[in-house]
């Protein structure tokens, strides 16, 4: 495991992030579900505020605030929603591999 100051590690751009080699995760099976399971709790979370503002505009009783409210919850509804399908490929990927579930 490695943190990761570096922009540019394993061919992947990122600002900074918390990498884990795929052979490290095969290791440890349970880990990528566990961390799955976290993410989607947080997502339903993050949904459910998402849904309360898209309601409060769908009514037409939005305020700006809200209205912007609402755009910051679907984009980090969208930011999990990516990030969960990224571990479930790559749970796939592993489980093809040989790893376990």
């Amino acid at each position: 495991m490695k943190i990761v100051q570096d922009p540019s590690v394993y061919g992947f751009k990122a600002e900074t992030g918390l990498f884990i080699p795929a052979g490290d995760i095969s290791l440890f099976p349970g880990l990528l579900k566990s961390i799955r399971i976290k993410v989607q709790r947080e997502a339903d979370k993050v949904s459910r505020m998402y849904e309360h503002y898209k309601d409060i505009h769908e009514s037409g009783y939005a305020t700006s605030r809200e209205c912007t409210l609402m755009n910051k919850w679907e984009e980090k509804l969208q930011t999990l929603e990516g990030f969960i399908n990224t571990l479930a490929e790559f749970q796939s990927f592993l489980e093809q591999k040989g790893g376990k579930k």
